[in-house]
């Protein structure tokens, strides 16, 4: 019996409302017991708090990020009239993780049409967002927000408004973090060159578009590539890429793209770059400050001075090539539809192994050179959506964006999961479907779906609990902090005590201006000093001049009142263990200051007289 439109929708309602609830409830206990020791939320905060005071962007206060995160915590707290503080930076960061969650969760049902395989997909990609938790008040946040909302957008049904949406989405992570605008607009300009309507035009723009999408890892990896671990990283990434486009030129797009929709993407895009420029210019900021400080330096400060590197397997670019022989066999048409659909069936399976176990490490070490199951026609259309140019954009957003994880693969490789976990749900989706309706009839050894979905739903339903309950349980065991703008937040007990005994250190040395060696500024916000002028950046160490430091030791030189905390093992993060004695802060603070207090991992020094 057919399912009435109003039972369906009541069914989604309730859903959406069950898994919704359950992800806010868990990522408040998540995000309020969490205190980075690199404390990139204090560095954000503090950079907020100038801008607030009146302190132009880029100008003023220095930042690596685009205006959009500072636009939406302008929203959040001026316009709201609510003080800036732990606090409220986290319950912005829960308000971001939940959404962007639940736009997976749409995302999966849109091309799946099922309910419990939404379900599924968002619990995972709930789980892998848990480096909003961990790291809260991070533009990152905004960023996997949006690139969500970009996999949700390649479904949309309306031509022209699927291109004005991934426009100006794309405008906005550009804005958000620069190297994942790139990364989003060479995807999307990909599909759409793919899509061309005109042949001659399709065949030009998809040369050009190849070349440079590929070209890409190439060149973002450029000043690594004599190191081994940056070979072994762009070689996945570009044969990963190959096999992608190597599948999207085989397939005939079902939404082809002509002038109006490009020209409603352009509009789309400017539209989102003006706004959110306008914005930062008419707090005081400019063009050239705001292309140094989000373009130039990140490249020539960070890039090649401070990295992490991924953990790509010597075998992961041979893994790739074989996918890559499958890709090509697959679109000439040389595989079965039976063994394309176990495939995707074994590949969705380890994929979401590798998830429930937190190895996405070793999830783009096997399945980025395999997302481009995604484009492949399953054969039977069982899922929901067979929108080929739909999947073709998701796959080239999926495959590209895990660049992300240079030259940092630290969270970045959580983040680079999300929309890895959505391909899966559909790849599974797909083999599903072949199978149900290959081996449909009387099989005795064929389950009957209605209990395995009944079965499937309270395993889901008691995951959601159990999440909830674990997390309601680590926050009932910790410490809450006490100080200035934490209400709410708690840190294991062992970190507490030391912490309360620094700030009220702090706080009783009559400490009029604080200096933190790197920059660690929550402990400035928790006490209400402020830091010098010059300093606002966490790793100061490596992004600030010789001439910069200079300005700020003439500053500290004449106030007999400054204190400083110090983390050797976080300066020694942040330095990759290079000597930095020589730079004229750091010297300045060693040849100055004495040690008037030692807790675990920290020093509070005063000045010698």
């Amino acid at each position: 019996m057919r399912e009435s439109p109003a039972h369906h929708t009541a069914k989604l309602i309730a859903c959406s409302l069950f898994v919704v609830l359950f992800s806010a409830v868990t990522a408040y206990y998540r995000a309020f017991v969490s205190l980075a020791t690199y404390d990139d939320e204090g560095t954000m905060m503090w950079s907020v708090k100038r801008f607030f005071e009146g302190s132009p962007l880029y100008n003023q206060v220095a930042s690596i990020y685009g205006p959009v995160y500072y636009f939406y915590q302008w929203c959040a707290h001026v316009l709201t009239g609510t003080p800036l503080s732990h606090h409220s930076v986290r319950l912005v960061s829960i308000a971001f993780w939940v959404a962007a969650a639940f736009i997976v969760f749409l995302l999966a049902y849109r091309a799946t049409g099922s309910l419990l395989l939404a379900s599924f997909t968002h619990i995972l990609a709930f789980r892998a967002m848990g480096f909003i938790g961990e790291e809260p008040a991070h533009p990152q946040e905004a960023g996997i927000f949006l690139l969500a909302a970009l996999g949700l957008a390649c479904f949309a049904r309306n031509r022209a408004w699927r291109a004005t949406m991934l426009g100006a989405l794309a405008g906005l992570a550009v804005l958000t973090k620069v190297n994942l605008g790139v990364f989003v607009i060479a995807a999307v300009s990909t599909g759409f060159a793919y899509a061309l309507r005109p042949k001659w035009l399709r065949t030009v723009a998809s040369i050009l578009a190849s070349c440079g999408i590929l070209m890409l890892p190439v060149l973002l990896m450029w000043g690594h590539l004599p190191e081994g671990w940056a070979v072994k990283f762009c070689a996945l990434e570009v044969i990963s890429i190959a096999s992608a486009i190597l599948i999207v030129s085989g397939a005939s797009g079902d939404v082809p793209i002509g002038l109006r929709e490009l020209l409603a993407a352009g509009a789309g895009f400017a539209s989102a770059i003006a706004a959110l420029c306008w914005f930062a210019l008419a707090h005081g900021s400019t063009i050239s400050a705001m292309i140094d400080w989000t373009i130039i330096k990140p490249r020539a400060s960070f890039g090649q001075s401070w990295y992490l590197e991924p953990h790509i397997r010597l075998l992961a670019p041979l893994w790739a090539l074989t996918a890559l022989v499958l890709a090509y066999c697959a679109r000439t048409g040389r595989i079965p539809a039976a063994f394309l659909a176990f495939v995707k069936v074994g590949f969705a399976a380890l994929a979401v192994a590798l998830c429930l176990t937190d190895r996405y490490e070793a999830l783009i070490n096997f399945g980025l050179p395999l997302l481009w199951l995604i484009a492949v026609p399953s054969g039977h259309a069982g899922s929901a959506t067979e929108d080929r140019s739909g999947r073709a954009l998701l796959l080239l957003m999926a495959v590209t964006q895990v660049l992300y994880a240079y030259p940092v693969a630290g969270a970045q490789l959580q983040f680079a999961a999300v929309l890895m976990i959505a391909v899966t749900a559909i790849c599974l989706s797909d083999g599903l479907a072949w199978i149900r309706n290959s081996w449909s009839g009387d099989r005795p050894f064929v389950p009957r779906t209605g209990w395995v979905a009944w079965g499937a739903c309270l395993l889901l339903g008691a995951a959601y609990l159990g999440f909830a309950w674990q997390a309601e349980s680590t926050y009932a065991g910790f410490q809450p902090l006490g100080f200035s703008g934490t209400r709410s937040m708690r840190i294991e007990p062992e970190r507490a005590a030391p912490l309360r005994a620094l700030v009220a250190k702090v706080n009783a040395s009559g400490c009029g201006t604080l200096i933190t060696e790197p920059g660690l500024f929550s402990f400035n916000l928790f006490t209400g000093k402020p830091a010098p002028t010059g300093l606002n950046n966490g790793a100061w160490m490596v992004s600030l001049s010789a001439a910069e430091q200079e300005s700020i030791v003439r500053e500290v030189a004449q106030d007999p009142d400054v204190c400083v905390i110090l983390r050797q093992d976080m300066v020694d993060q942040w330095t990759r263990r290079v000597d930095v004695s020589s730079q004229p802060l750091v010297r300045y603070i060693r040849e100055n200051f004495r040690s008037a207090l030692e807790i675990p991992h920290y020093s509070f020094l005063v000045r010698k007289d």
